[in-house]
């Protein structure tokens, strides 16, 4: 597919980085000479210099021709300018980002008036994750699946776990819960486990299934945290705004520590039922004086990654129950992980989750539906959500007659609005919703899961 990118910045790269992998014609335009210099040599993609706006800059890029726009500068009207343009111009579908808290309440009428096919906002949709967390916090990430009906949660082992030591085809209290450990990181691999898997204090596994049954298991394992009440939030931008927005909603406690008075001033005033306090968040003596360690969640969402890692282990440091940290540079995220804190967020990659998704969707307009993509395990491994329809092969074949190829689960089954972890009598039938876990390998159709010459005469 023809793709342009409009902003280069850590949006715009990990897009043009992601999508040039699964080897799309990409092209990326901007206004600055440096960035353009790094795309240009760190990617295969071809680079524009120019105003995204401009109908010279489109032009030069070939929009006329153009599957996808994607318009991710740092203006949001720049960004809705950009679509609309592109649009006029002959682009078959375009997504801009739109940030502004201002324009949140409007994006249905924004999105209708101005043509866009798709708006993203990354700082509510990272809200909406870390909302999710606080509300399992035994999870150091949470993804959902079938209108929420499905969710996804990964986890580190710890030495005294039941599951240590034990290969999962022994682990009989498993079988009874409505769940699967669909995927795991060990020794620096990831894992699709079968009945064979040893698990090892350290592994972080990755579980998928009914939020009940989840929540059963956490409960055998003797790691269910009780209902947060209250949160402590370091940094007072956008995500914050949208964040506490949320939580007030659900009747939970929240103080804000942001170091900008005109920020604070603000906050104050559209969140009348949150604490602010204007200071430096990571100064120790701050903290100490908020009291900072009976609170039940700290989150850390300042503009610096460095500063919401450190302030971060210091709240694990001292036994707060959760702790989550907003990281846009992955190599952090590995050190934090190494160190116990599971749950660090990136906006950029949640973004590009967003967007893959809807690129390998009009790829592959023809087969079956993909309606959520997840990538996991430091992107190593991926879980997807298609609809089966009647371009899906070998339905109504039991599954222990499929061949698939390596890496890759068929993880849950949805027929007739129920929800199966399959068995090998399990089949796919017509109208079903399939949840799929591959590892380094990018599925665009349900039938690019077989192995097709392992299948015979099926």
């Amino acid at each position: 597919m023809k793709i342009i990118i409009v902003g280069d910045g850590k949006v715009g790269f990990t897009l043009a980085e992601h999508l040039s992998q699964e080897e799309h014609d990409i092209t990326v335009i901007d206004t600055n000479d440096d960035a353009l210099k790094r795309a240009s040599e760190a990617l295969d993609v071809m680079c524009v210099k120019g105003n995204g706006a401009s109908i010279s800059a489109l032009r030069e890029s070939g929009v006329d021709t153009a599957d996808v726009v994607i318009a991710a500068t740092h203006s949001d009207e720049v960004n809705m300018i950009c679509c609309l343009t592109a649009k006029r111009l002959g682009a078959g579908f375009t997504i801009a980002r739109v940030r502004n808290v201002e324009y949140a309440m409007e994006l249905s009428m924004i999105k209708k008036g101005l043509g866009l096919d798709l708006i993203i906002n990354p700082e509510n949709a990272t809200a909406v994750e870390i909302a999710r967390l606080l509300r399992f916090p035994s999870a150091a990430n949470i993804d959902t699946f079938y209108r929420g009906r499905v969710e996804l949660i990964g986890f580190r082992i710890q030495e005294d776990d039941f599951l240590v030591g034990q290969p999962l085809s022994d682990q009989s209290r498993l079988r009874e819960l409505p769940m699967l450990i669909c995927a795991a990181e060990q020794d620096g691999r990831v894992i699709i486990p079968d009945g064979s898997f040893v698990p090892k204090a350290g592994d972080r596994l990755y579980l998928i299934g009914q939020p009940s049954g989840l929540t059963d298991f956490f409960h055998l394992l003797g790691r269910y945290v009780p209902k947060i009440k209250n949160a402590f939030i370091i940094g007072g931008g956008r995500i914050s705004h949208y964040l506490t927005t949320m939580l007030e909603h659900t009747g939970m406690k929240v103080k804000i520590v942001e170091r900008n008075m005109e920020r604070c001033r603000h906050l104050s005033e559209v969140l009348p039922r949150t604490t602010v306090i204007c200071g430096d968040g990571t100064d120790q003596e701050l903290l100490e004086s908020e009291n900072v360690s009976h609170t039940d969640a700290f989150i850390a969402l300042t503009d610096r990654d460095e500063d919401n890692l450190i302030i971060s282990l210091y709240a694990l440091q001292h036994g707060i129950k959760k702790v989550i940290a907003k990281s846009n540079r992955q190599n952090y995220a590995s050190i934090a992980h190494s160190v116990g804190l599971d749950s660090v967020i990136s906006p950029k990659l949640i973004t590009a989750n967003q967007i893959l998704q809807v690129v390998r969707a009009r790829k592959n307009s023809k087969g079956s539906v993909m309606n959520a993509l997840y990538r996991i395990a430091d992107g190593h491994a991926e879980a997807m959500e298609f609809a089966v329809n009647e371009t899906t092969r070998h339905l109504g074949v039991p599954l222990k007659n499929l061949r698939l190829k390596k890496g890759i689960l068929i993880a849950v089954l949805i027929h007739q609005n129920r929800i199966i972890i399959p068995e090998g009598s399990s089949s796919i039938s017509q109208g079903d919703t399939v949840i799929i876990i591959s590892r380094d390998r990018a599925i665009l159709d349900i039938n690019d899961i077989y192995d097709e010459l392992g299948l015979g005469a099926v």
